[in-house]
């Protein structure tokens, strides 16, 4: 297939730097503080979240009112009780 072709290459090319932008953000759910921590500054790492985006084609994060949180969260699933 063509196009598993041209997303294999597409990570295989993918700047490492942009996975370091995305853990800071994870960790502090702060593009400004992932700024500071990364000692880069605020529009570098929002420049380089849009290019993590356009390359992986999701939007990664939401903005809440609690800062940035991951789009994709799953919940815990809850144990079967075993009851009926």
């Amino acid at each position: 297939m063509r196009l598993q072709g041209v997303v294999d290459h597409e990570l295989q090319s993918l700047d490492l730097n942009l996975l370091r932008v995305f853990d800071a953000i994870f960790q502090t759910r702060s593009v400004t503080i992932a700024a500071s921590n990364l000692h880069l500054t605020q529009p570098a790492v929002s420049k380089q979240l849009n290019r993590l985006r356009e390359v992986l084609e999701d939007p990664l994060f939401v903005r809440t009112t609690d800062g940035m949180a991951p789009r994709h969260v799953q919940k815990p699933s809850r144990a079967p009780s075993g009851r009926r």
